[in-house]
């Protein structure tokens, strides 16, 4: 197997308690499409939905600026429908600016030697059977709260897992096999050290509805082709960590 190791476009790098990391929704604004694109709109929301009945057309949050500073970071954001964000994708187009803001969380066991990982469901919109960590799309209500509490809605949707209090912004990257999203990659420690390689329930969302413990060893044996973006992040950080230079997860 050839291991590509994909390329991740860094729009800020670190290492900052959540807490120090702030945002704030300009109300009653949202993106809408170009009268072109707006008219080939439903076309392509009716195809999604006959794929996905399940789906729901939402308000998604978008990263439209970016201000850090040594103490922490802010984001400024906006809204957009989830049906526009997937006439653009598939028409293969971009949003101006970063693009709808997610979030990933890398969790780690309290010796830092494994992380969590599952593979995404064959029925997934988005990169089904891709290799991920925990996350996904922040929504509009999101934003009326902290982006912890943000963070850990999302966690507790998708995986059942315990981690501790102290919880880290790593890096904000932009989509990997995409052009309409930038991702909060957010690190977390496992509350008890488990067994290697065991499994963790999950949501719909993961095949068998299930993640597991991946040794980070065994992260360059991945098909890296075919990882999101927390994985590819680990993935970097790992050899960096090797060939010691400076990692921001391994000291």
């Amino acid at each position: 197997m050839v291991n590509v190791q994909p390329q991740l476009t860094i729009h800020w790098r670190g290492h900052i308690p959540l807490e120090h990391v702030s945002w704030e929704r300009h109300t009653g604004r949202e993106v809408v499409l170009k009268p072109e694109l707006e008219a080939k709109r439903n076309r392509v929301w009716k195809k999604t939905v006959r794929q996905h009945p399940g789906v729901y057309d939402g308000l998604l949050l978008v990263l439209e600026r970016l201000q850090a500073s040594s103490t922490g970071v802010h984001l400024d954001l906006n809204t957009i429908r989830f049906s526009r964000v997937v006439t653009l994708d598939s028409l293969g187009l971009g949003l101006v600016g970063y693009g709808c803001l997610g979030c990933q969380m890398i969790i780690l066991t309290p010796d830092r030697q494994s992380i969590l990982i599952g593979e995404r469901a064959r029925v997934s919109i988005h990169c089904p059977l891709f290799l991920s960590v925990p996350g996904g799309m922040l929504e509009s209500g999101d934003a009326e709260g902290s982006v912890e509490k943000a963070c850990m809605r999302e966690l507790n949707e998708e995986a059942l897992v315990d981690v501790g209090p102290e919880k880290h912004l790593l890096a904000i990257v932009g989509e990997l096999h995409g052009k309409l999203g930038a991702i909060m990659l957010v690190e977390m420690v496992a509350q008890e050290t488990p067994i290697p390689g065991a499994l963790v329930s999950g949501n719909e969302e993961w095949t068998s509805s299930q993640l597991r413990w991946y040794s980070v060893d065994e992260l360059d044996r991945l098909d890296l082709s075919r990882t999101l973006e927390g994985v590819a992040f680990v993935a970097e950080e790992w050899r960096i960590h090797h060939e010691s230079r400076r990692s921001v997860i391994w000291p």
